[in-house]
């Protein structure tokens, strides 16, 4: 029982420092840039949020399974399966709790004033100053 709470507790403290910084990230990109297939791109990090979890969890073993695309990947770099490890578990976290997240930050950044990163840039600002300021 010890080691089962123990390995929940390590999945979610990964999982969550990696949905923050990938949430974090992608909702700066798609706040302050414009480039193609930014809607195509949004779509499919928002899509776990709107599908019932069954399907997300399918998509999720048809992916990671020996046979699809990252599993399949992995199985030749590795020689490991990907499927009911500890990782396949952050994935899925991960994957389940990104829109979430991405939605959050990019609200957040929708509402930063323009005017307050354009003076910090014309006084010398960098751009990771400014983000970080």
């Amino acid at each position: 029982m010890k080691d089962a709470i123990i390995l929940s507790i390590k999945i979610s403290v990964v999982a969550t420092m990696i949905t923050l910084v990938l949430g974090v990230f992608l909702a700066r990109i798609f706040t302050k840039y414009n480039f193609k297939f930014k809607t195509i791109i949004e779509a499919f990090i928002i899509i776990p949020m709107v599908l019932p979890p069954s399907v997300v969890g399918y998509g999720l073993l048809v992916v990671l399974g020996k046979n699809g695309p990252v599993g399949e990947f992995v199985h030749n770099l590795f020689e490991q399966t990907l499927i009911f490890t500890p990782q396949a578990a952050c994935i899925a976290c991960v994957v389940v709790a990104l829109p979430m997240m991405y939605q959050s930050c990019k609200t957040a950044f929708l509402e930063i004033d323009t005017t307050y990163e354009d003076v910090a840039k014309d006084l010398g600002a960098t751009d990771s100053k400014v983000f970080g300021k």
